[in-house]
């Protein structure tokens, strides 16, 4: 028995059958995939011979990272009416650095913006390691790890919940 080939097979069953659904759901000519499974060439190389979709772009920041890049994306571009004017002719990314790390006045304005969207009715999905950020801006939080929910609850909740502190609190 060949573990490691056998979990590829179902990963790229898998991968197929959700960009099928989407393509199904959504009618997109184009992908982008973002996070760790979107790495997999194996996978990816059966969506461009199988799959749907008339082009594909993955983000190469892997984990968590590329949801996060995408979920603010989407606040600049559609919630923030900013256009998009993409240049096909060139990687406008140019490589994979996605620039430095954010100041506490530029976090908080990022809350600020995130509340004032919030207050209009628009959910916001938020992937973040900010704890700080999470628990100011968030009515309900999920806290993953490795792939299974560590806890659930509101904002205080989370803050005295065993695990969480142990795991990303440091207590």
């Amino acid at each position: 028995m060949d573990l490691a080939r056998s979990i590829q097979e179902v990963t790229d069953e898998v991968v197929l059958r959700l960009v099928r659904t989407m393509h199904r759901e959504t009618g997109a000519e184009n992908l982008c995939l973002a996070g760790g499974v979107a790495l997999n060439c194996v996978a990816n190389g059966r969506i461009l011979r199988e799959g749907p979709f008339k082009g594909m772009w993955i983000q190469p920041s892997a984990g968590d990272a590329g949801g996060a890049v995408g979920a603010a994306l989407n606040v600049w571009h559609q919630l923030e009416d900013k256009p998009r004017s993409p240049d096909r002719s060139k990687d406008n990314m140019q490589g994979s650095f996605l620039g430095p790390a954010y100041s506490n006045d530029e976090i908080e304005r990022l809350a600020e913006l995130i509340k004032a969207i919030s207050a209009r009715g628009t959910g916001v999905l938020l992937v973040e390691h900010h704890a700080d950020l999470i628990f100011d801006i968030c009515h309900y939080v999920t806290v993953l790890n490795l792939g299974r929910t560590l806890a659930a609850g509101t904002p205080a909740e989370i803050r005295v919940h065993k695990e969480v502190v142990s795991a990303y609190l440091g207590g």
